[in-house]
């Protein structure tokens, strides 16, 4: 099934709470998450997996904002977030951060395959920054968007670990 189709499918679906808050347990007991100096995360949409209670978990974090150049970057979470270029919210301080090899990237997908590549929105974010650094890569999403295969591109990176209720 074409990417676009699939997008049309699983867009403005809401995740139930009680299924966030089991993808988010779940998270946190795996080793990357306790072993991570640093996690790259995300402020959710109503269709993402709502990880807003890990931002207050005391742990080092930084959420992405779009650049003038139109790449994505993180910065430290410092309480304060404001909306960004695209509509999506974003830390007010933009200050690239370099992840280093012990970050972790936690990314939401509209679904994922069990091979896990990511359906995000289409615009290649996740997958030109996981192209160029070296960072773990965990993907979140409710076990009904997990799904057999998905179309893959030529710049599509597979994350290390798809997560589910």
């Amino acid at each position: 099934m074409d990417k676009m189709i699939l997008r049309s499918l699983y867009r403005g679906r809401p995740v139930p709470g009680g299924v966030s808050r089991k993808i988010v347990q779940a998270l946190m007991e795996e080793p990357f998450w306790k072993e991570a100096s640093l996690v790259l995360l995300y402020v959710p949409l109503k269709d993402e997996v709502d990880v807003s209670p890990l931002l207050d978990t005391g742990r080092h974090i930084a959420l992405p904002f779009i650049t003038a150049g139109g790449e994505m970057e993180f910065a430290l979470y410092d309480g304060r977030l404001e909306k960004g270029r695209l509509g999506f919210m974003e830390p007010v301080t933009k200050e690239a951060v370099a992840p280093g090899p012990s970050a972790l990237l936690v990314a939401p997908g509209l679904a994922f395959s069990r091979d896990a590549y990511r359906l995000g929105r289409g615009g290649g974010f996740y997958d030109r920054y996981l192209a160029g650094h070296d960072v773990r890569a965990i993907g979140l999403c409710p076990s009904d968007r997990l799904i057999d295969r998905l179309p893959i591109d030529d710049h599509d990176r597979p994350f290390d670990l798809v997560i589910t209720d």
